[in-house]
């Protein structure tokens, strides 16, 4: 692995296929920029000394383009990492950020300290041509020896990602201490942010999710494990089309001492589904306590709405009771 390294301003373009028998297609393993280790533990105890990850380095400034079969920029294991300003154009993977190793045979080296910020990845070819996401945030398992962890993605743009298998704009599995914040996904094909196996500590925040490509319906934040524990905040959601649905927020039910808190704050436009169940958030959201109809009803045997916001109609059901439908559901 190498150390206090800069990587910037290079000009990579058209990365042939890489070798089948190191991969099943496309993932014939090809990189425009790979910062890695020798997967090997000298005494087969996880110690990574003879075998270090990289470590201290920037790579910048650099522009990637067709990198159909794999990574565009890549890390095994990598360690204060620093993922800026980068232009990556039609790559199965954007930006990859993956174990190092994972076993006592291999050492164990999970991604740690990472900043991916200001890059524009695109897909950049029509949708079915297999790209599976813009950047991954991949490590081995969720024990103290292996879990990635301090991630920053900041300020990147995403787009057209997720037509091959379930990831998208951004997946991360087996990583904690990640803040996502100032992005814009768009045109994904599938999921803009997926949260799967253990996700710990993620903060998603200020991001721009804009105008899914599906003729069914995508999702913007999927959070697909149970083992996830993510706070949500300050997000646009918008869907310009009428017949595509974005799904903003979908989750699955929480093991104990997990869960995702949903705050009031976050916009929804257009086409879009904000919750597809809210009682699998957690119970201390803003989202489920916040105001969503007020009203002065006016029941003299048949109700009559005064005056009120998000209110459908009212009507009487029985002698003092009132059945009120609201624009959103409850």
């Amino acid at each position: 692995g190498c150390h206090d390294f800069d990587i910037s301003h290079n000009i990579i373009d058209n990365i042939s296929d890489g070798f089948p028998a190191e991969g099943v297609n496309p993932n014939e393993n090809v990189y425009g920029v790979a910062a890695t280790r020798v997967h090997h533990s000298t005494n087969g105890d996880g110690d990574t000394t003879d075998y270090r990850p990289c470590k201290k380095g920037l790579i910048s400034h650099n522009r990637v383009s067709n990198c159909a079969n794999w990574k565009a920029l890549d890390t095994h294991g990598g360690v204060d990492l620093v993922f800026s300003h980068n232009i990556i154009h039609h790559a199965h993977i954007g930006i990859g950020v993956d174990e190092g190793g994972g076993t006592s045979a291999r050492g164990y080296a999970p991604p740690r300290r990472i900043s991916i910020t200001n890059n524009i990845i695109k897909s950049g070819v029509s949708p079915l041509e297999k790209h599976r996401a813009g950047i991954t945030l991949f490590a081995h398992d969720n024990t103290s020896e292996n879990i990635g962890s301090d991630f920053i993605i900041s300020g990147n743009i995403i787009e057209g990602f997720g037509d091959f298998g379930s990831d998208g704009g951004l997946s991360i599995s087996n990583c904690k201490l990640i803040n996502v914040s100032g992005n814009i996904f768009k045109k994904q094909t599938n999921r803009s942010v997926r949260l799967k196996n253990t996700v710990e500590e993620c903060l998603i925040t200020d991001n721009l999710f804009r105008d899914c490509l599906t003729d069914t319906s995508c999702m913007g934040i999927n959070v697909s494990s149970g083992t996830s524990r993510a706070s949500i905040s300050g997000n646009t959601f918008y869907q310009s089309s009428s017949l595509d649905e974005l799904e903003a927020i979908t989750t699955v039910s929480a093991s104990a001492g997990y869960g995702t808190t949903l705050s009031a704050d976050n916009t929804f436009v257009g086409n879009v589904a904000p919750v597809d169940n809210i009682e699998r958030l957690s119970n201390n959201s803003q989202y489920i306590q916040r105001i969503i109809a007020q009203g002065v009803v006016i029941n003299t045997g048949s109700a009559s709405l005064q005056k009120g916001r998000g209110v459908i109609s009212v009507s009487s059901s029985s002698t003092g009771k009132v059945v009120i439908t609201t624009e959103e559901p409850i």
